[in-house]
């Protein structure tokens, strides 16, 4: 992964490009549509708005060079440790390793907030 001023970095992996930052308000309609194709019970619009408006979270999206959303992951943070709230991946980009990367990026920002413990619940 090569970073651009560590602060839009990019990732490319088997001729796949993302380009991976932060979440911000406008993606929440398009991170919802991939949330509701992906979970049977998946969160709202108004779950990820409450979720951004926690500094302390790290919420990402990856884009396409066509800037459609491949994947998204989210990390409640609270002191030195986080919990992975959901990670999804477009059907149409699977398995080019974009789910990889957006892992990846959240673990190193993670990181270097200092977060030395992350939990994944699974249902």
């Amino acid at each position: 992964m090569r970073r651009d001023n560590d602060q839009d970095p990019v990732a490319s992996k088997q001729g796949s490009n993302v380009r991976i930052r932060r979440m911000s308000p406008a993606d929440i309609p398009e991170v919802a549509v991939l949330e509701a194709q992906n979970f049977s019970m998946p969160w709202s619009e108004k779950g990820f708005d409450d979720a951004l408006k926690q500094a302390d979270n790290i919420f990402l999206v990856a884009r396409t060079q066509d800037g459609t959303i491949a994947a998204y992951c989210g990390l409640y943070a609270s002191t030195d440790e986080g919990e992975i709230t959901n990670v999804a991946v477009s059907e149409k980009v699977r398995r080019q390793g974009i789910g990889v990367a957006v892992m990846e990026e959240l673990f190193y920002r993670a990181k270097e907030r200092g977060i030395k413990k992350i939990f994944l619940e699974v249902r």
